[in-house]
């Protein structure tokens, strides 16, 4: 098998997380089987294209080891943002060492890693079960890992979940809430025209460190607070600082060819103080949880992200987002926020609705533990770093741990200012490097 080859026939394969995941399911089906794993296919009952891919190498003890990918991605933002593929983020694009393209490190090729690893024990005895799990909708709140531990096909003892890590185990990372809130205001008044577009232009970047990226939403919100506007728009998913919003307003240049709209306008702008009031709860709220300082975690501390905005005239739709250290409660964060907001809401006279999408605890992994002493000794086996660390966001482990597994986090390629960012990119030596990792842990778990 051709490691960038098929890496470039599983870029190609579309797995926007609303997409589905069936394409990357469908390459990936015969090369489980070729690498003699039995295989089996979870559709989500609500939508078939939401697929979990499992391929099993039977053992003595079924409890063994699940090697998790999550199969699908963010969007890609902007296009022309993606200058190392020519505008096509399916489009892998090899440079020297580096691999660019959507999932190329977050995490859709490391999918190809373990299955090079497993087909090694091939028709091979083995003590304790290996597993290959391919899920879907990580990104948009680990679905198909929670629908996988809640069937009868989870028996795992050990799970090693992908993520970028930069071929270090990961054993702990942060906790993940995320609001979903919609706004409507009684009313606003007319607004007269003509009218403009202006599009504000941030930089984007993985939620777990915002500070990495400049978020389009408040740079706007810098520039047009206090004046009229019809509408503002940004942001995609929950977990990106988003890059780009465009503002609907009355102009304000001499010249240029004015907007048509299709409905008549009303200013927004009190629907954006609004929200901006809401968005200063939130971060409120999660910055005085106890404790306010992790130093094994980089940022050190909880950060938050607005990560979409969808405002016109009297009414809005709002996501944020909190990424919670060890020892935060994701459910007393939430309550307390939805509880707060119901306040504002009478108190500014507005309908204020809360939606808790998102709420999951913090992982950490201590000794003694198994998985992360054989994991440890694996990396001896071929050369990487035999010391743990953490991480700033949250993952599928998270959920697997909650379920009673022993859970890490490893893959190749770097996380910090490159997942969920136009460019993105993995190395094929940690691609490499990381078959070797997979199958000196199988080796040492379940031979």
């Amino acid at each position: 098998m051709d490691l960038p080859g098929l890496s470039r026939h599983l870029i190609a394969a579309n797995t926007v997380s609303e997409h589905g995941t069936a394409a990357a399911v469908e390459i990936l089906k015969p090369l489980y089987e070729s690498a003699g794993l039995r295989v089996e296919i979870f559709a989500d009952p609500n939508d078939p294209k939401q697929q979990n891919i499992l391929g099993t190498l039977s053992g003595v003890d079924p409890s063994g080891l699940l090697l998790v990918t999550h199969l699908d991605t963010v969007d890609p933002g902007p296009l022309e943002l993606w200058t190392e593929t020519g505008g096509n983020p399916f489009a892998l694009t090899q440079k020297g060492d580096r691999l660019f393209g959507l999932g190329s490190a977050d995490t859709k090729l490391d999918a190809l890693c373990k299955v090079f690893a497993a087909r090694a024990y091939r028709g091979q005895k083995l003590r304790r079960t290996v597993q290959l799990l391919g899920t879907h909708q990580e990104e948009v709140g680990a679905v198909g890992a929670h629908q996988f531990v809640d069937g009868p096909a989870f028996q795992a003892k050990f799970v090693a979940c992908s993520e970028p890590s930069e071929l270090e185990v990961i054993r702990a990372h942060k906790g993940y809430a995320v609001v979903e809130v919609a706004v409507e205001l009684e009313r606003t008044r007319p607004l007269s025209g003509p009218f403009e577009e202006v599009v504000f232009e941030g930089r984007g970047a993985h939620s777990s460190t915002p500070n990495l990226g400049i978020n389009a939403i408040e740079k706007a919100f810098d520039s047009i607070r206090g004046a009229a506007f019809a509408s503002l728009e940004a942001g995609t998913v929950a977990n990106k600082v988003p890059a780009r919003c465009v503002v609907i307003r009355p102009t304000q240049r001499v010249g240029g060819k004015p907007l048509t709209l299709a409905e008549e306008p009303v200013d927004a702008a009190p629907t954006g103080a609004v929200a901006e009031r809401l968005f200063e709860l939130w971060r409120n709220l999660a910055c005085v949880q106890e404790p306010q300082v992790n130093a094994a975690f980089d940022p050190d501390r909880c950060v938050v992200n607005w990560g979409i905005a969808r405002i016109r005239g009297a009414r809005a739709q709002l996501t944020f987002d909190c990424r919670l250290l060890p020892g935060h409660d994701p459910e007393k964060l939430t309550a307390a926020f939805e509880a707060s907001a119901s306040a504002m809401a009478t108190e500014v006279g507005a309908a204020i609705r809360v939606k808790v999408s998102r709420s999951n605890p913090a992982m950490e992994l201590n000794e003694p533990s198994e998985l992360l002493s054989k994991a440890m000794q694996a990396c001896g086996d071929v050369g990487l770093r035999e010391r743990p660390g953490v991480k700033p966001t949250n993952t599928e482990a998270g959920v697997f741990h909650r379920a009673g597994a022993e859970a890490i986090v490893f893959g190749p390629g770097r996380s910090t200012g490159n997942a969920h960012t136009a460019n993105e990119h993995t190395s094929l030596a940690q691609m490499e490097k990381a078959i070797e990792f997979y199958r000196a842990l199988i080796e040492r778990l379940c031979r």
